[in-house]
C-alpha cells in the first residue's frame, strides 16, 4: 500500500518510521532518466576524416551530437559537419550566423552563406593550432519537420591555458535545400586530415514525452 506522509509533518517532509515504511512497501518513485538517448558513436582511429550517422530515426523531438576532439597535435584537425549527403559534388548551402573570441581577447562575429558544411569557424585563427582536447555541440531542432527550416546551432571552445590561445564560438545554421527532415549527418575536416585516435562522436536523440 501507498505510504502518505502524516498530517503532523510538512508538505512533502518524511519521518524516519515513513521512511522505513515506504523502503519496505518499495513505494517511492523511479528516478528521473535523461530525455536524450543515445543513438550512435564513432572513435577516431586516425585513418579517417569521414564519419557518417546515416538512417536517423524520425521519432525524436531534436538530435544533439557531441563531438570530444582529442588532442590536436601535427597537422590541424578543424571539424565540418554535413547533412543529408551534401559534398563538393552534391551541395547544399547554409545561411550562418556566427559569434567568436579570437584570442580570447574580444568578441567578433558575422553571417554569410557556406557551401557544402557548417565548420567550427573562429574568425579565422586556427583552432587547430592549441593541442589541447576540446568538445563541439551540435543541436539539431525539429530536425524531423518537412514544413519548416530546422535550425542547427554549434557551440565549441578550446584553450592552451593562454588567454592568447583562447578560441570559442557559437554559430546557427540553417539548411537552404529546401526543408527536408535530416536523416543523415556526415562529419568530415577541413582539408581531410584525420581524426586523432581517442576523438568521440556521439549523437542523442532528445525523446518526445
Amino acid at each position: 500500500p501507498e505510504v502518505a506522509p502524516t498530517s503532523s509533518s510538512a508538505s512533502g517532509v518524511w519521518t524516519l518510521q515513513e521512511y522505513s515504511e515506504n523502503q519496505g512497501a518499495d513505494t517511492w518513485p523511479n528516478p528521473v532518466e535523461s530525455a536524450f538517448e543515445w543513438l550512435a558513436g564513432f572513435t577516431g582511429n586516425g585513418s579517417t576524416d569521414l564519419y557518417t550517422f546515416s538512417n536517423i530515426p524520425q521519432t525524436y523531438g531534436a538530435l544533439k551530437l557531441v563531438v570530444s576532439m582529442a588532442t590536436n597535435s601535427g597537422n590541424p584537425v578543424q571539424p565540418w559537419m554535413r547533412v543529408n549527403g551534401t559534398s563538393s559534388a552534391n551541395p547544399g548551402y547554409y545561411n550562418m550566423m556566427y559569434n567568436y573570441t579570437p584570442g580570447g581577447t574580444s568578441w567578433g562575429g558575422g553571417s554569410g552563406i557556406d557551401q557544402n558544411r557548417v565548420r567550427s569557424l573562429n574568425g579565422g585563427a586556427s583552432n587547430a593550432t592549441v593541442p589541447n582536447p576540446y568538445i563541439l555541440e551540435y543541436d539539431f531542432q525539429s530536425y524531423s519537420k518537412t514544413n519548416l527550416c530546422s535550425p542547427i546551432q554549434l557551440i565549441w571552445g578550446v584553450t592552451s591555458g593562454a588567454s592568447s590561445s583562447t578560441n570559442s564560438s557559437q554559430q546557427q545554421a540553417v539548411y537552404r535545400n529546401g526543408v527536408p527532415a535530416y536523416t543523415s549527418i556526415t562529419l568530415s575536416t577541413e582539408t581531410g586530415e584525420n581524426y586523432r585516435v581517442g576523438t568521440t562522436m556521439n549523437l542523442f536523440g532528445e525523446a518526445i514525452s
